[in-house]
């Protein structure tokens, strides 16, 4: 049967291979398979947490597990703020397009269009003449 430290050690294992999928999903721009995966995370987290609350069992992890764990942090903070950078980028790309869709109206009412309410193609338009 597997101990309490045995489960925590594969559990990070597997937060680990989840991680690094995550990265190729940013770099990829699969923002939704990133949440996926942030989502599947979560209950491993849980469950380790709730191993650690078991008597003995967080002073009985090895060094090398708890930079195992410690590195698993790391990487989703910095995944954290990755994705904060994006979200950045995507909104001003947001606010830019917004902003040239507002000038694009404002132009369209100033200007009008060639034959009222026809259409703009312009093989329809050299017909109308």
């Amino acid at each position: 049967m597997e101990t309490a430290l045995q489960r925590v050690g594969r559990l990070i294992g597997s937060l680990e291979t989840l991680s690094s999928q995550q990265s190729f999903l940013l770099a990829a721009d699969d923002f939704a398979g990133v949440l996926d995966l942030v989502n599947r995370c979560q209950p491993l987290i849980d469950e380790i947490a709730r191993l650690m609350m078991m008597p003995g069992v967080s002073r009985s992890l090895e060094p090398a597990l708890q930079r195992r764990a410690q590195n698993f942090f790391d990487s989703q903070r910095s995944l954290s703020e990755k994705l904060t950078s994006k979200k950045t980028v995507v909104r001003e790309q947001l606010d830019e397009i917004a902003a040239v869709r507002s000038r694009v109206h404002r132009l369209r009412g100033a200007y009008g269009t060639a034959y009222g309410s026809r259409s703009q193609n312009p093989v329809a338009l050299a017909g109308q003449a």
